[in-house]
């Protein structure tokens, strides 16, 4: 009965949502790697949404697979394990690199997280700690100068300053404005834009992912956003490293050097000694798939 209870908590379509209790004091991850085999075609942006995990983590964690051309047989993970950020676990904290957000419930020991789309090059989503300042439910878009120019570029076509809320409105039907005022969270009316770089800086999510957030969160939530592609964390005595592909670099896999790894490892060190096998760290830093594999035991 708990074995079923946890799943649905953690992966039933009603909530939209992957929702975790928070780990026990000195454990920073939540979630398990889940393998799914495909018995019909898919399409990956359905399988996303699906399972609110984003197009680049499906990427990065089934590098043998063209998940842009999935078949019936295919088998494919599903990566739903997560090291928390090095971020204080409160308000929202949004790690740019691995294009997600989570969402610690206040006064209570869960975790909510979502895949998102985040600015595209020359449009980057700032690293930031701020505050949710508004929320609009239904909102009008007001595109930027900036964008409007590009759009007029792009298409030889005008935006109009003012767009009114519902299917053409890129801001989907919920906003929640950050403090430093030109960004906002919101739903969209393009969700494969969400898991991607596709953004103009603010940070978009699945039209159900933002319904089920946006009543959860009061004005005045801290906002954390931070740019980690290498997080390291404990499981029990075991400790952790999960690695993305550096958001620069969207395309290249493997890049580090163990003195820039053990200067990063460092610090989680300093809470727990360990021994670590310095080659399967690198190794795991470099493979960049994004699941958190073990590199060494508390002792």
């Amino acid at each position: 009965m708990r074995l079923i209870f946890l799943f649905l908590i953690c992966f039933s379509p009603i909530t939209w949502a992957l929702t975790f209790q928070l780990p026990p004091q000195g454990s920073d991850i939540v979630g398990h790697i889940r393998k799914i085999t495909l018995s019909k075609h898919a399409n990956i942006d359905d399988l996303s949404r699906k399972y609110e995990v984003g197009y680049y983590e499906f990427l990065e964690a089934n590098p043998n697979i063209n998940i842009n051309r999935l078949n019936t047989g295919d088998t494919l993970t599903i990566p739903s394990e997560y090291i928390f950020p090095d971020a204080p676990r409160q308000g929202i904290v949004i790690n740019l690199s691995e294009l997600r957000l989570y969402y610690f419930l206040p006064k209570q020991r869960l975790v909510l997280t979502y895949p998102i789309g985040i600015g595209k090059e020359g449009d980057e989503t700032p690293v930031v700690e701020t505050t949710i300042i508004g929320k609009e439910e239904n909102p009008y878009w007001r595109p930027t100068p900036k964008t409007r120019n590009e759009f007029l570029y792009n298409t030889g076509l005008e935006l109009p300053e003012e767009i009114d809320p519902g299917e053409g409105n890129p801001l989907g039907d919920y906003m929640m404005r950050l403090g430093n005022w030109i960004y906002l969270i919101h739903g969209t009316n393009n969700p494969n834009g969400v898991g991607k770089r596709s953004s103009g800086g603010c940070i978009r999510m699945y039209p159900e992912s933002i319904a089920t957030l946006f009543p959860l969160v009061p004005i005045g939530t801290l906002v954390d956003i931070v740019k980690e592609p290498i997080k390291v964390g404990w499981r029990g005595n075991q400790l952790y490293l999960e690695s993305h592909v550096p958001m620069e670099v969207k395309s290249y896999r493997g890049k580090e050097d163990l003195q820039s790894l053990i200067a990063l490892v460092t610090p989680v060190l300093r809470r727990r000694r360990a021994e670590i096998n310095w080659d399967k760290a690198l190794r795991v830093a470099n493979q960049q798939t994004g699941i958190p594999t073990v590199i060494g035991r508390a002792i």
